[in-house]
């Protein structure tokens, strides 16, 4: 397989082909792949991390989609994540990251240690009760990260099983290619996470806790320019839909790598043999902010960079269709992005 040919693999519909040997291909190519006269491919660790913080590599923002794509706003879906740092540019972007990661301290993620220890003794017991019949992404990777996000989210434990089903269709407009039946199931989505999180916050103002929802809230009512009310929403939907959707991929593929004798670090051996094999998540194709922190390998990550101010590929089509080649039509229709 050529460089080429994998390229055309890893930007089309998703289908159950292993990608494996198409980023070994892309490997073996080299870190850069152009793709057409506008359009690179990015892969391997090192350059996409180096791609990525480049500050000439820019994110496909409001003023970009405005310029590529007249109508976006009407998707609903679409417009939540502009609003939202995956989607901003430097200064929004850094203001919006620092005031996320400003309560990601260390505290906080030290008092969930021993809360996830008991989630994941929980759910390999439950595994193991299936023996070779179990499904690890169903049973445990999926579950996981949702229990993990929610809770350093603040949402109340009776309210956690509805968004397994509200990230899986969120994230369909990050697709590279998606339908009108995808749009659909994503803006409501969007409508149903929007809706729920203005009335979280709402309650962690009379009734503030030690959670993110109320720390993002408070950093919105000291000054509203620090974080817009859009901001705050589609933040807080961006903080659940990417705690999730990664880390149950990075899961499933992390067990597939395991030795197949069995041999494992730490003392769930015999539980995790109980697992034969995991059903892979492929954690990121045309990547966006971030990727690059996957390492090869693991799924190697993939960014796509064009020409001039080298805009991120945006994960959205042309029009509602979502056919093929609608992306790459959208960044070759970005401004200060021609050959």
């Amino acid at each position: 397989m050529d460089a080429a040919e994998a390229a055309e693999i890893l930007l089309a519909p998703p289908t159950d082909r292993e990608p494996g040997e198409a980023y070994a291909a892309l490997h073996a190519h080299g870190p850069v792949l152009r793709a057409s006269d506008s359009l690179y491919l990015v892969s391997g660790y090192e350059a996409v991390d180096r791609a990525l913080r480049d500050p000439a590599t820019e994110a496909v923002d409001s003023a970009r989609l405005d310029a590529a794509w007249k109508d976006w706003r009407e998707y609903r879906a679409v417009a939540l994540f502009a609003n939202s740092m995956l989607r901003a540019n430097p200064p929004h972007h850094t203001r919006q990251r620092r005031l996320a990661a400003g309560v990601f301290t260390a505290r906080k993620v030290t008092a969930l240690r021993a809360t996830i220890a008991e989630q994941v003794d929980e759910l390999l017991d439950w595994l193991s009760a299936y023996g070779d019949g179990a499904d690890l992404v169903r049973q445990l990777a999926y579950p996981l990260p949702i229990w993990v996000i929610t809770a350093l989210l603040g949402v109340p434990v009776e309210d956690r099983g509805r968004f397994r089903r509200l990230a899986e269709a969120l994230t369909g407009v990050l697709e590279l290619h998606w339908t009108e039946a995808d749009r659909v199931k994503a803006d409501a989505a969007a409508d149903e996470l929007i809706d729920y999180f203005a009335q979280l916050v709402e309650r962690r103002r009379t009734d503030p806790q030690d959670d993110l929802v109320t720390a993002l809230a408070a950093a919105h009512d000291a000054d509203g320019e620090r974080l817009s009310g859009e901001e705050l929403l589609a933040n807080l939907a961006l903080l659940l839909v990417a705690g999730f959707e990664t880390t149950t991929n990075l899961i499933a593929n992390g067990v597939d790598r395991c030795p197949a004798d069995g041999g494992r670090r730490g003392a769930r051996a015999g539980r995790q043999r109980a697992v034969p094999a995991a059903r892979r998540g492929q954690p990121g194709s045309g990547a966006v902010r971030g990727a690059g922190r996957l390492r090869p390998g693991v799924g190697a990550s993939v960014a796509a960079v064009v020409r001039g101010r080298r805009a991120l590929l945006p994960r959205c089509p042309a029009g509602p269709a979502g056919g093929a080649g609608g992306a790459a039509r959208a960044v070759a229709a970005l401004p200060g992005t021609e050959p």
